[in-house]
């Protein structure tokens, strides 16, 4: 399995080799690289500006990433995914990534937390009661969400076959970050959501973070602890995930200890 970390060479390359990490480059596209930016205003996210996207796929290029195979990850987490909305979504997605694909067609390619939609209580909740109603429909909903991206969805009146976004990515990589310190439930959670990335028939690169998220007030940017990370890392390797993408990984403030469960990938 390999580890990938998208902080590059802030993080020290030697510092990963005083304790026997390997480790691969990510590359992360964030809005700056698809919505117009106004200094008063800040971005606009009403749309993907695919002029933006020509212009910083060229300043990409023109940087040297085109000699590498990355992969690259475009995180547009700003826009509507909504599900009334899915067409439109899908034609600005694929049309952002085509774009990148012309002007860096060497790197590997894939969207942050798209497919499948991150969700903790919807599959935690049914796994845990499948007895419950209102949990089996609410889980209906989700995975019929995630469906909306795969090729073989099908219009129920006129039986026209959409080519999905999933066609256009060359791996899936679904946000698999820590809400809470309930270690089995993380791990239901976690393994609902790669079960459902599989379903796109790609590589799986899931992001993890080191710390909890920061929507939990009480707990968040602490650190998981090693015996957390572990246990995730064993599920993701039992799982067979082609790597994993470590968020926000500070090497000066991360324990020794951390470092042997990094070794051990």
């Amino acid at each position: 399995m390999i580890l990938y970390s998208h902080t590059g060479d802030s993080l020290g390359v030697h510092k990963y080799s005083d304790y026997n990490v390997n480790w691969s480059p990510v590359y992360l596209a964030t809005s700056w690289y698809f919505y117009k930016h106004d200094s008063a205003t800040g971005y606009d996210t009403s749309k993907i500006d695919l002029d933006v996207c020509r212009k910083r796929a060229k300043e990409m290029k023109k940087g040297g990433i085109h000699e590498t195979t990355g992969p690259l990850v475009l995180d547009i987490e700003a826009f509507n995914f909504g599900e009334g909305n899915w067409e439109y979504a899908q034609k600005q997605l694929i049309s952002a990534i085509e774009i990148y694909r012309e002007e860096l067609p060497h790197l590997r390619m894939g969207f942050y937390g798209v497919m499948p939609r991150r969700d903790y209580w919807n599959p935690v909740l049914y796994r845990n009661n499948p007895a419950n109603e209102i949990y089996k429909d609410n889980y209906k909903k989700w995975k019929k969400h995630n469906t909306l991206f795969r090729s073989e969805r099908r219009d129920s009146l006129s039986y026209k076959s959409y080519q999905g976004l999933a066609d256009y990515v060359d791996f899936i990589s679904p946000s698999l970050y820590t809400f809470y310190s309930d270690i089995p439930g993380q791990l239901l959670y976690m393994e609902e959501n790669i079960k459902e990335a599989r379903r796109y028939n790609k590589p799986i690169i899931p992001w993890l973070w080191t710390s909890y998220h920061d929507s939990n007030s009480a707990l968040k940017y602490t650190y998981l602890g090693s015996y957390y990370m572990q246990q995730q890392f064993d599920l993701v390797k039992e799982m067979e995930v082609e790597g994993v993408i470590l968020l926000n990984w500070n090497v000066s403030d991360t324990p020794q200890e951390f470092f042997e469960v990094l070794s051990s990938l």
